[in-house]
């Protein structure tokens, strides 16, 4: 807790497990992990200035780098419950973390590039058939670049929201093309972004378990919009709701 260490005995194994990982990580943090200014230090001049013209500070952002460092790297270790398993953990952390987190960072700042240009095109279209489309994208956009959203999307994951941010710029691009062709496609994916978001809502604690969903839903949106960016795997509402009912034994409505 802050810069001190608490000891809390719990009930079930499940919250002794989210709690033992959550103070393991901020030890890992405090210990282990490079600074933020280190961090800062690897991006170049042009990837810097993209990011000062995005919504997230650079301080932030490298923080939030570190931070999907130290999960990738203990994503690859259980839990350790003596000194000898921390101590394995806390080397791996010592000495992966700071090109980890450099390459997050630099790929996050690629991310905050193409959502400034997103920004910049939706902000031109002011034409009032355009404004589904335009309102559309930047919710859209909203969810994929905010503050934090290199810890939460994880290192791993940043390619692919890059992918995704492009995506959103390619579909701004077709517009010209059939703005009824866009809204068409729109009326095909919000229904089953909403159902999904609905029973998130009421299943507090099966955020994690329902997390690959809410890929699988960028996806759908990838080959609805922005085929020719590329998407990974094969993609419908029907895996989507078939998925949604193996992992819950329930409809997606």
């Amino acid at each position: 807790r802050g810069d001190s260490v608490a000891l809390r005995v719990v009930d079930n194994e499940a919250l002794q497990r989210r709690a033992m990982r959550g103070g393991v990580r901020r030890l890992l943090l405090m210990a282990a992990a490079p600074t933020a200014p280190k961090i800062e230090r690897t991006l170049d001049q042009r990837a810097a200035l993209a990011v000062a013209a995005g919504d997230v500070a650079l301080p932030d952002l490298a923080a939030d780098a570190i931070e999907a460092a130290v999960d990738a790297v203990m994503s690859r270790y259980e839990l350790p419950w003596d000194d000898g398993a921390f101590a394995r953990i806390e080397r791996a952390v010592r000495d992966d973390t700071p090109q980890l987190a450099a390459d997050a960072l630099a790929v996050a700042a690629e991310v905050v590039a193409a959502a400034n240009r997103v920004r910049t095109r939706t902000a031109a279209l002011t034409a009032d058939a355009l404004r589904p489309t335009v309102a559309d994208a930047e919710s859209h956009l909203n969810r994929l670049v905010a503050p934090g959203f290199v810890r939460r999307s994880g290192a791993d994951r940043l390619p692919d929201l890059h992918r995704y941010v492009r995506g959103i710029e390619y579909r701004l691009d077709q517009l010209a093309g059939d703005v009824r062709r866009d809204q068409r496609r729109m009326a095909e994916v919000r229904p089953i972004e909403r159902a999904l978001a609905a029973a998130m809502d009421g299943a507090p604690g099966r955020e994690h378990d329902l997390r690959d969903l809410v890929w699988m839903l960028e996806e759908l949106r990838m080959s609805t919009f922005a085929q020719p960016i590329g998407v990974t795997g094969p993609i419908s509402a029907k895996r989507i709701r078939q998925a949604f009912r193996e992992r819950t034994g329930a409809d997606l409505d």
